[in-house]
């Protein structure tokens, strides 16, 4: 099976993210470890003195082999993507661990990848999607080796257990493999990327035993038990996905627009123009202060903010989902900016929903991108109103 087009970023686990990773394991009566994309060999740093554990690592970049052979007893190299745990492992050990934090991105879509993810509840047959996360399919690989008695804990993005895309993931992981335990990590736990992350731990195969999945918080500190019907339905996110009619913002949105130009081009063209930077750090309104509309024929190219809109950040790691109410003279904004209109009897009960401590969580928590997150028009109309 050959797989084309495919994006995927490496981060380097953190010392203070491996320190974590076996909080919630039982590897006292387990024979194996086997580390699925074991990049530099970070995972396997807490039990490199652990003789009782036979320690596998497998990698797709032969150039570390070297450096992996003197924390592991093998070191297999091999594409995961591709291909199944057994095409690399003889004599396949039982009582296994799985431990992983797979390369952060994504493949075109397969049907070889469609009917791995399939066969382990892991996509829907029914959905059409272009692309497939890597973490799902280093999930699969795990899952499709997996015996009663092995546990599994993988590092993934947080958009799993938020997004209402990955609810059939949740089902999958709480209902057949005893998904119990979930450790939110702080925002830039990895470095040079702002994807949020989390830890998960889980019984392949094991029969359900908990009705209620564990919620802890970077510091360890027990945040909350969640039921699992309410888990799969929600996730972590602090509300349900809005679902129904009337209950998104795009319902009450006369229209959204964001800007065209970057703040460079404005610039460099002399145009006035509102920026992220202009954002107040508090939400409160901001009046831009423009003493004449000088307006140019580029000026009417581009999208502009009028008294009353509310400006939204949809980019920018101090200010992503910021928000404020607009007043001043018509400015141009920049394509780091969000203007939404909406009907003056509506504008500030939106407003104190945005800016709410549930709207600032629910706006990061849906923002995409690795090394930068966006908001991105669909996650403006998504937002719940019953927040």
């Amino acid at each position: 099976m050959t797989i084309q087009n495919t994006k995927f970023y490496f981060f380097q686990t953190p010392d203070i993210v491996v320190d974590k990773v076996y909080k919630h394991l039982n590897y006292s009566n387990k024979n194996s470890i086997v580390d699925l994309g074991a990049g530099q060999g970070a995972l396997i740093k807490p039990l490199i003195d652990n003789k009782s554990l036979r320690k596998i690592a497998i990698e797709i970049n032969e150039d570390v082999k070297l450096k992996l052979q003197s924390r592991y007893d093998e070191v297999l190299i091999g594409n995961l993507i591709t291909s199944k745990v057994l095409d690399f492992v003889d004599n396949f050990p039982n009582k296994v661990i799985y431990v992983s934090n797979p390369p952060f991105g994504s493949v075109n879509y397969s049907s070889a990848i469609k009917q791995l993810l399939f066969s382990q509840g892991l996509c829907s047959n029914y959905r059409s999607v272009k692309t497939y996360k890597l973490e799902l399919i280093f999930i699969a690989r795990a899952l499709e080796m997996a015996s009663i008695g092995d546990e599994a804990v993988f590092i993934i993005p947080r958009s799993i257990l938020e997004s209402a895309d990955f609810r059939f993931v949740r089902d999958t992981l709480c209902k057949k493999h005893n998904l119990h335990t979930c450790l939110l990590l702080p925002e830039k736990t990895f470095k040079n990327t702002e994807v949020r992350t989390a830890i998960i731990w889980f019984k392949p195969h094991a029969m359900v035993t908990e009705k209620s999945i564990k919620i802890f918080q970077s510091q360890n500190q027990l945040k909350s038990l969640i039921d699992c019907n309410d888990f799969i339905e929600q996730g972590v996110s602090p509300v349900y996905v809005a679902s129904k009619k009337g209950t998104k913002l795009s319902s009450l949105i006369l229209s959204i627009k964001r800007g065209k130009s970057t703040k460079r081009s404005l610039i460099n063209r002399n145009i006035e123009h509102i920026h992220t930077t202009d954002l107040s750090r508090k939400h409160a309104q901001v009046i831009h202060k423009v003493k004449k509309n000088n307006k140019t024929s580029e000026t009417f190219t581009e999208n502009v903010a009028r008294d009353g809109d509310i400006l939204i950040a949809r980019v920018g790691t101090r200010v992503l989902g910021k928000a404020v109410i607009f007043s001043g003279n018509e400015t141009v904004i920049s394509d780091c900016v969000f203007r939404l209109r909406v009907a003056d009897n509506d504008r500030n009960s939106i407003f104190k929903k945005l800016v709410s401590e549930q709207g600032q969580e629910w706006l990061k928590s849906v923002a995409t991108g690795s090394c930068a997150r966006v908001l991105t028009y669909n996650a403006i109309n998504n937002f719940p109103l019953a927040i």
